[in-house]
């Protein structure tokens, strides 16, 4: 049987925390500090009433640190906006000053936007500061203002960014929808006669939402979602355009993944476009319609101002802007024929990128010997050393170009500090380093570098481009895409990135993306209601896309092929209640021996459970493991890495 993992979607939406100044003014600098403090991901956001732009003098103060009077501060004043932090009454600058639009008389809306790592600012809808530290976590928001006034200055916490819509409704469940212009309905895919009684507990997929009008659009989700994807699965019924809308503010000024089908040949193209002011600008474009009454997946992910569009999974767009910042997502259609939405989701998503083009104070956090000059960072000294970039992110691929130019060289991840890391790390032939000849995969520890795997290093030449991931404990890495090294060391899950070296080296293109999580199937709660629909039974249970072999009523096999990296998850219930076995094969097929089979078994009074792998009926490799209560075991099969987790440990890997 072959099966891929699966995940699920849960709507989660925020809740605005209106927070005002607090009675007292502080004594620290006259700032009047909120009631509530900033905590985790938060925003914060109002109004400034220039009164005078020649004397305004704006400070926030955020994350501040009642004991030690650390913070960080937001200045606005000569035209100029910086942020810096502030430690032992001295102000160390974070990124570059930038020019901001200031009137007299005239309302901005602003959002200082912290992060883990980053902080932002928006101002009047654009993205004009970014600053990079990871120190200071939580503390008070506090704020001082002459030559203006601040309205509406609130803390918003920023929580998931998930969202997902199957549009199938329990009864009295609401919709997370909100049509804004066009028609909205849920309606079923079917046409005929039939189609106004279809119910949603007798289809597996009753009803979709079907949009249309001129211009139609319909968004969900938060106003302070930042850095997201938004993807759903669209059927267009005829001429006119479908797309997703992402930093939506109102129905005037957005951003739109737009594809089009018009009479004009010329016009037909998928575009990024930005709608500002009801005005709509063209920012990338690639030729090309679609066909009516095809389904497609249409996607664009949004972080740091880089936005990627993708079609059916294949990047075709790649653009930036600093326009919006942040907003709702939504569905959008163009024309009478109208369009089906199904699948809709929306999960958090990370991008970086470096070129080293300019320097941001606090962006990469290193130790001597480091330099960022000419479009590249360099190494110059002897010794083992780290350049830090990033946050705790999870579940990520990352990339690098890096060269030798006298030592080894490397790209770290998982970092969590000097004695908590991974690395993917190189040295050619000539070099002094002990692996000179060699890439290898390594993790240091409290103990010290551990060699995870290592292969030899063909050619003489200086330059190689790194790529590592890390999922679920899984490490990989790939040199020019030729080479490939894997390990898996259990518990490790994520951390900072970062530039390694064991000499003299240099780095540049340094890009960064999350791993979505694997989709699988399931089974549709509503055919499990067999006693009202009798008719269903044969898609009543979750045995419902298995067929049972000729020869072994008790082995099932799936009616569908799996291709890829593929994985299984079961669940012995109870260990040590019972004794007996049972076996999932990836890879097979019914009547032979392909394929990798897992056998666990399991003995009465036993809290330890046996495994074994066998490949086409050939013994590969057995492990146990303790187990208290149930065991829940994913079998996987990963980029040539055969991986057993039992209750999310990992007990057996393979090469395979």
């Amino acid at each position: 049987m072959k099966i891929y993992r699966f995940s699920a979607f849960a709507v989660c939406l925020g809740i605005i925390v209106a927070c005002g100044f607090s009675t007292t003014a502080s004594q620290a600098a006259g700032l009047a500090f909120l009631e509530d403090p900033g905590e985790g991901d938060f925003n914060a956001n109002g109004s400034l009433t220039v009164k005078s732009a020649k004397s305004l003098d704006l400070e926030l103060a955020f994350n501040y640190q009642q004991d030690t009077k650390k913070h960080y501060l937001l200045t606005v004043s000569g035209g100029l906006a910086r942020i810096q932090v502030i430690s032992g009454g001295k102000a160390r600058p974070l990124g570059n000053a930038v020019k901001v639009s200031l009137k007299d008389g005239s309302t901005v809306p602003f959002t200082l936007q912290r992060r883990q790592w980053r902080m932002s600012l928006v101002w009047d809808n654009l993205v004009v500061l970014r600053a990079y530290d990871p120190y200071l976590q939580d503390g008070l928001v506090g704020s001082r203002v002459s030559g203006g006034t601040l309205a509406d200055f609130q803390v918003q916490p920023v929580g998931d960014m998930e969202m997902g819509d199957d549009f199938v409704r329990e009864e009295g469940a609401q919709s997370v929808w909100q049509p804004v212009v066009g028609v909205w309905e849920a309606r079923t895919l079917r046409d005929d006669q039939q189609a106004g009684r279809e119910e949603a507990d007798k289809s597996a997929n009753a009803f979709s939402y079907f949009g249309s009008g001129d211009r139609a659009i319909s968004i969900a989700g938060n106003w302070f979602w930042d850095r997201y994807m938004v993807e759903s699965a669209i059927r267009p019924m005829g001429q006119g355009a479908i797309g997703l809308v992402f930093y939506y503010q109102n129905d005037k000024n957005y951003l739109l993944l737009r594809w089009r089908r018009l009479p004009d040949e010329a016009l037909n193209a998928l575009q990024l476009v930005a709608v500002r002011d009801g005005q709509e600008k063209v920012l990338g474009e690639r030729a090309g319609a679609y066909l009516p009454g095809q389904w497609y997946k249409l996607r664009a992910q949004v972080c740091d101002g880089v936005v990627q569009c993708s079609v059916d999974d294949e990047l075709l767009l790649q653009v930036e802007t600093p326009l919006f910042g942040q907003g709702q997502t939504g569905l959008y259609v163009e024309g009478k024929a109208g369009a089906f939405f199904d699948d809709v989701a929306s999960a958090e998503w990370e991008l970086f990128r470096e070129n080293f083009a300019q320097v941001t104070p606090g962006k990469w956090v290193d130790g001597t010997g480091w330099t960022q000059k000419t479009g590249v960072m360099t190494y110059g000294g002897a010794e083992r050393a780290l350049c830090v970039a990033g946050q705790n992110w999870e579940r990520y691929t990352c990339a690098v170009d890096s060269t030798s130019t006298g030592g080894g060289t490397g790209l770290a991840f998982a970092y969590n500090g000097p004695k908590g890391f991974c690395v993917l790390r190189w040295a050619p032939a000539g070099s002094k380093a002990a692996y000179r000849g060699k890439v290898q995969l390594a993790q240091m520890t409290d103990k010290g570098l551990a060699v995870l795997a290592e292969k030899a290093l063909p050619g003489s030449a200086q330059k190689h481009q790194l790529r590592v991931s890390v999922e679920d404990g899984l490490l990989t890495g790939l040199v020019d895409d030729t080479i490939r090294l894997q390990a898996l060391s259990a518990g490790v899950t994520g951390g900072a990135i970062a530039l390694y070296a064991d000499g003299p080296s240099q780095f540049d293109n340094v890009r960064l993306s999350l791993v979505p999580l694997r989709k699988g199937s399931h089974i549709t709660k509503e055919f499990a209601i067999i006693d009202k629909h009798p008719e269903m039974a044969g898609w009543a249970s979750t045995k419902a896309p298995w067929t049972p072999t000729a020869e072994d009523q008790n082995a099932f096999w799936t009616k569908g092929d799996y291709f890829g990296e593929t994985s299984v998850i079961f669940v012995i219930p109870a260990v040590g209640s019972k004794t007996g076995s049972c076996r999932a094969t990836i890879g097979g097929a019914p009547g032979d021996k392909s394929g990798l089979t897992l056998t666990v078994s399991a003995e009465e009074k036993s809290k330890k459970l046996k495994l074994a792998l066998t490949a086409a009926d050939q013994p590969v490799k057995v492990a146990e493991t303790e187990v208290e209560g149930d065991a829940n075991i994913l079998f996987s099969r990963e980029s040539g890495l055969v991986v057993v987790r039992v209750n999310e440990q990992p007990v057996l890997t393979a090469q395979r």
